[in-house]
């Protein structure tokens, strides 16, 4: 029986692959001191000034998805949670919880919650998906650094509709065609949740690249593939004898062979 003070881990799943950026990708950052002319809204970038997709954005985004999915097939699913301020608020989903045993039969069969977290009420799920931060690809990177910027500038103009006065501004982004690194830890606290998890990743990861990411989507801006997936299937054995037989790798490519493979992973663990 689970209870609140038990969390099995049986083992790790480790995604790695390729993020292209197939349009201009704008995932904001700290604003820098406004200049005449200069760059209205700037990109994320690390301390010595290369861009990068932050695990938070990547995470909440699949989080939206997955919670928007699950809307749409229970229609008592809802968005009840507010995680942000009182000047901007943020709903989401978290389950509800009384006691312990509404924890047990309710938060941890919510595919939402127990695969992205759950801080509300008394009884905490930690997420059972790290997401890392998307560091930029070698290749991009000399590709980048030879034509002398990391990123690039996009004008735009508003104009006012009763005057037609224009209103430019200029938004900086990551260009097309540039590569990131992603990794994906999935901890395996139940062999018998590991297909539905590794099947609403596989789908959020594919309706991601039909939606965008970052800012500006709705324009043009974050539509992004991903590519070269391969899982690393480690038990915790391996963790303590290193022996080969405790680790399994398989190649996935594309997000939507994910679901495929996944009881290949079952058997190696033994489910």
């Amino acid at each position: 029986m689970i209870t609140r003070n038990t969390r099995p881990l049986f083992g790790k799943l480790i995604l790695t692959g390729k993020i292209r950026a197939v349009t201009g990708l704008h995932i904001g950052g700290p604003e820098a001191e406004l200049k005449i002319g200069g760059i209205d809204s700037f990109v994320i970038k690390d301390p010595i000034g290369i861009p990068y997709i932050p695990g938070s954005s990547l995470k909440g985004k699949l989080r939206d998805i997955l919670e928007r999915k699950r809307q749409a097939e229970d229609s008592n699913f809802k968005f009840d949670h507010q995680s942000g301020t009182q000047a901007n608020p943020v709903y989401r989903h978290e389950c509800m919880d009384k006691d312990e045993k509404e924890w047990q039969e309710v938060s941890l069969k919510c595919p939402v919650c127990r695969l992205f977290g759950k801080s509300r009420d008394s009884f905490n799920i930690p997420s059972r998906l790290i997401v890392r931060d998307s560091f930029l690809d070698q290749r991009s990177k000399e590709m980048l650094e030879r034509i002398g910027s990391f990123t690039e500038v996009k004008g735009e103009n508003t104009l006012d509709r009763i005057t037609s006065a224009a209103n430019p501004r200029f938004i900086e982004r990551v260009p097309p065609d540039t590569v990131f690194n992603f990794e994906m830890v999935y901890n395996i606290e139940s062999t018998e949740d590991l297909k539905e998890d590794m099947n609403n990743l596989s789908s959020a990861l594919q309706v991601l690249e039909d939606d965008g990411i970052g800012g500006h989507v709705s324009r043009g801006y974050g539509k992004v593939s991903f590519e070269g997936i391969k899982v690393t299937a480690k038990k915790i054995e391996f963790y303590r004898t290193q022996e080969d037989r405790f680790i399994k790798e398989v190649e996935i490519g594309h997000p939507s062979n994910l679901k495929d493979r996944v009881q290949e992973i079952q058997i190696f663990f033994g489910s």
